[in-house]
């Protein structure tokens, strides 16, 4: 919000303005705390010398509002050299801060969004409860003013930390593995979740990456990582991947250099491509070394996919995925989660199945032959 200002942004503004006469203090200054960074958003007066990054943002825990946050300073602090403990503080020697005022901003719900500051350069010695029920008001009215797209932009955020932690180095490659039904042999595994702090499921994953623009990074992440996998495992692996991203030069070129013959795509049509032919011409020459694809979508009949995911095992009594013709995919069950399933499937022409049955999601060299 420091370049270009929205309406909110502006109606934001005025109250910072009202906030620095009232408290006759020299900036003031609307925060977004994310958990691990202030973002600083808008300031009044417009990119003072000390704020002239666009972009501001600090450690939070360095920060005085933070201190103010956990109780370690007051909420209104009309002379800084009075507590040693904030005069020790990094922030307030770098910024040379003398009086300084922050109240919390949260959200109707009660969500915590950031902080409303008001700072001067000298000491201000009237400041106290009248200034700091003064400054909740305008925390209040910049709440409304923001939360129509406060929500959904935390939400993005939230994403976008999903994905950085699921793309560092450090993740793991889970693997669901793809059992043939009556022998209980193990053929393959799928890439199913990427482990951080906790798994976190890739379809689901790239379903909110792609709303982001995000999925070629992820999907792109998670062929790097079966590509480390195939070496420790038997078997195919099953990639996802959106339609689209198969029109990606960097992805075709990496997939290219894989054994492609223990690759099966499992494509999705979240991620539709805008030339199906095209699509279809990428694919030729890889599928002609190996390269096998799956499809989990109607949609996606155009692409006469080798292997066919069922979204269910109930789905085993529908063939609307499977498109008329002299060669009919092999299925393959997702959702074979008790016994029942996965005696019942064979009969209904479902030689594979994944699911709970056969245990969680593993690292590639925790699978097994039978199951």
């Amino acid at each position: 919000m420091l370049g270009h200002r929205s309406e909110p942004a502006e109606r934001v503004g005025e109250l910072l303005r009202e906030a620095r006469r009232a408290l006759g203090l020299s900036l003031a200054v609307i925060t977004r705390m994310d958990g691990t960074t202030q973002h600083i958003e808008v300031v009044e007066p417009r990119l003072p010398v000390l704020l002239r990054d666009n972009r501001l943002a600090f450690p939070q825990e360095k920060t005085i509002c933070q201190a103010i946050l956990d109780g370690k300073l007051p909420a209104v602090i009309p002379d800084m050299r009075a507590i040693p403990e904030a005069m020790a503080m990094a922030a307030v020697r770098k910024l040379r801060v003398r009086a300084f005022v922050s109240v919390p901003i949260r959200l109707s719900d009660g969500t915590f969004y950031g902080t409303l500051c008001a700072a001067g350069f000298r000491p201000v010695a009237r400041l106290g409860a009248e200034e700091e029920h003064l400054m909740h008001e305008l925390a209040d009215a910049t709440a409304a003013i923001i939360e129509p797209g406060a929500h959904e932009r935390m939400a993005d955020e939230a994403i976008r930390a999903r994905i950085e932690a699921a793309t560092g180095a450090d993740a793991r490659l889970l693997l669901d593995p793809v059992v043939h039904l009556e022998s209980r042999r193990r053929v393959g595994a799928c890439a199913s979740a990427l482990d951080t702090d906790r798994p976190e499921p890739l379809e689901p994953l790239l379903v909110s990456a792609r709303g982001l623009g995000e999925q070629h990074r992820v999907e792109m992440h998670t062929l790097r990582k079966v590509a480390e996998a195939l070496p420790r495992t038997a078997g195919y692996v099953a990639v996802p991947v959106g339609a689209a991203t198969l029109l990606h030069r960097p992805y075709t070129r990496m997939l290219a250099d894989l054994p492609l013959g223990r690759i099966v795509l499992e494509c999705s049509a979240d991620d539709p491509a805008d030339d199906p032919d095209k699509l279809a011409d990428v694919l030729e020459p890889l599928r002609a070394a190996g390269l096998r694809v799956t499809i989990d979508d109607a949609e996606l009949r155009y692409l006469h996919p080798e292997l066919v995911k069922l979204p269910s095992p109930a789905a085993a009594a529908q063939d609307a995925l499977v498109e008329p013709g002299p060669v009919r995919p092999r299925l393959v069950a997702a959702g074979v989660d008790t016994e029942a399933d996965a005696v019942a499937l064979p009969a209904l022409g479902v030689q594979r199945g994944q699911g709970r049955l056969f245990g969680p999601p593993v690292p590639a060299d925790l699978l097994r032959d039978l199951y």
